[in-house]
């Protein structure tokens, strides 16, 4: 809940500076790019600190996806499962946030 209080931070700020279309470019790019950091934490188990203890190793690895990403199709296919499990329940509150209306007429 948190990351998502976040995310409707920074959706705000951007909208605000660059629009709507942008802004949601923005959260579905962040969100869709999670579910990719999720796959290398729960499956390959890279750490937050990995990227200043072992650095070359997980660019390279990054690099080896996007170059070939054939071989890798079970890592795009579960990372982009997982991030539109987390697009989804973003789009979900920010709907519901916004349709919130009160029960008593002021």
């Amino acid at each position: 809940m948190l990351g998502y209080s976040s995310m409707f931070d920074v959706h705000r700020v951007v909208e605000a500076r660059f629009g709507q279309r942008v802004a949601w470019v923005v959260a579905a790019g962040t969100l869709l790019l999670s579910g990719f950091g999720i796959y290398l934490g729960r499956a390959l188990r890279w750490n937050s600190w990995d990227v200043v203890t072992n650095p070359r190793g997980l660019f390279d690895f990054i690099a080896d996806c996007l170059l070939n990403p054939g071989t890798y199709l079970h890592i795009w296919a579960i990372s982009g499962l997982s991030g539109a499990g987390l697009l989804l329940g973003y789009v979900t509150l920010h709907w519901m946030s916004a349709s919130r209306r009160p029960l008593v007429a002021e």
